[in-house]
């Protein structure tokens, strides 16, 4: 059986392995080859045939699409103090109605943002009774007061 100068490992795997403890430790020895190599993760994988992602997360490097998408409106200084203001709100009573309101999915992705943060629920009738103080009108009526 001959084999190309990329394929050594593959045909160490197919000549070697009858056992399954076999393969599990020469995939568990690739796989340690594979995150301590000099080599990038793409050619690493290449390499060991391990993939790439396992190389990436077993080095404790940071995924390559962490900034895909639609860039943030607030940076996170901003966030933060944002959030800090949301928690203040419901010591004062005051709503979070909004004229403007962002997209729907804005909202969910600061809601899973800053999860242990806030805590988010609708605004309650007694709760903005007693921000107003329970504040009585009195009102006169024909020289007689109700």
């Amino acid at each position: 059986m001959s084999c190309g100068s990329n394929s050594n490992f593959h045909c160490i795997v197919i000549l070697i392995c009858t056992h399954r403890t076999n393969v599990e430790q020469i995939f568990k020895r690739a796989t340690v080859d594979a995150v301590n190599s000099p080599y990038d993760s793409k050619t690493a994988a290449e390499i060991f045939y391990v993939p790439a992602s396992t190389i990436r997360r077993l080095r404790g490097e940071s995924s390559l699409r962490s900034h895909v998408g639609r860039p943030s409106y607030l940076s996170n200084d901003e966030e933060l103090y944002f959030v800090s203001l949301l928690q203040l709100l419901p010591k004062y009573g005051q709503s979070l109605g909004l004229s403007y309101r962002p997209g729907v999915k804005w909202l969910c992705l600061f809601m899973n943002r800053h999860a242990n943060d806030t805590k988010w629920q609708r605004e309650g009738k007694t709760e903005r009774e007693r921000a107003e103080g329970f504040i009585v009108n009195k009102f006169v009526w024909d020289g007689f007061q109700l």
